[in-house]
């Protein structure tokens, strides 16, 4: 759930980013290198003590892992989320255009939602391997498109009325009761939870109206909401490791000092890497006008 949420949002805040008539060049500069710097560190680190301590394995392993080279063809997913945002912040100009080209998004919107559910068909029918290495990043194209066409409805200032919020709400709910009670392919599984994240993010927002009202919790999730990406990298490779030199993810209190310790190290990792991309930019920045 937590990730097709993070998909939600990337969405709808890439929308807002890109609506301010930035160019195409400064989009990708400045996105691109926010996930790009701070996976490669992360990255770099993960796979070194996966591949050469625990696997035991060679640099070019080393090298299709990070590179995402082993997920298409051997389905290693341990970082998966990352080669996928970056994928998706490529075609975002792309989905832009074809979305909102005209102003009136709601029926590209639907088309190209509705695409992106059939993808998967359509490469399981090339190549079921493939298919089934990749499915995981596949079946997750639905959240991202659909936080883009929320993002432009709240940014025209369009409100949800309260039965609408309620019949999301209510279909959010059966799906992810749907998902829990019934055996279902991946793929289906994961479409229910896009439904039920999209309730749960109504939910959410509705709460967090209420608590921002409070200044210190406003400033706290202000500040959690900027080391998502970090949080999220941190957690997912430390869970990994705990589970390659025999700790217990599921034990509770090895899984809180994990989280804890990903939680801790975020802010560092934000820092450094914001200022490798800060650096990065002024440098391309001299160039343009060298050149």
């Amino acid at each position: 759930i937590g990730v097709e949420i993070f998909l939600i949002l990337s969405g709808m805040g890439l929308y807002y980013s890109y609506s301010k008539n930035t160019g195409v060049k400064d989009f990708y500069r400045r996105r691109f290198l926010r996930v790009l710097v701070p996976y490669l560190m992360v990255a770099a680190v993960f796979w070194g003590i996966k591949d050469f301590v625990v696997l035991d394995g060679s640099p070019a392993l080393y090298i299709s892992d990070i590179a995402f080279i082993t997920f298409f063809t051997q389905g290693t997913r341990t970082i998966w989320f990352a080669g996928f945002i970056l994928v998706m912040y490529v075609l975002f100009p792309f989905f832009y255009k074809v979305m909102f080209r005209d102003g009136r998004p709601c029926r590209r919107a639907v088309l190209l939602i509705g695409a992106s559910f059939l993808l998967p068909a359509a490469v399981y029918m090339v190549s079921q391997e493939l298919y089934n290495n990749i499915e995981i990043a596949l079946t997750r194209a639905p959240c991202f498109l659909l936080g883009m066409a929320g993002g432009y409805y709240i940014k025209e200032g369009r409100k949800i009325s309260l039965w609408k919020a309620a019949v999301f709400i209510a279909a959010g709910v059966l799906c992810g009761a749907a998902g829990v009670l019934i055996e279902a392919p991946g793929f289906v599984e994961r479409y229910l939870n896009t439904v039920y994240s999209w309730a749960l993010l109504i939910i959410a927002t509705g709460f967090i109206h209420l608590i921002c009202k409070w200044n210190i919790i406003n400033r706290f999730l202000s500040m959690m909401g900027g080391y998502t990406l970090e949080i999220y990298m941190l957690h997912v490779v430390m869970r990994n490791l705990m589970k390659s030199f025999g700790f217990e993810s599921y034990r509770f209190l090895q899984y809180m000092i994990m989280a804890a310790i990903a939680v801790a190290l975020s802010p560092g990792l934000k820092r450094i890497s914001s200022a490798i991309v800060e650096r990065i930019e002024k440098a391309g920045a001299s160039g343009s006008r060298g050149g």
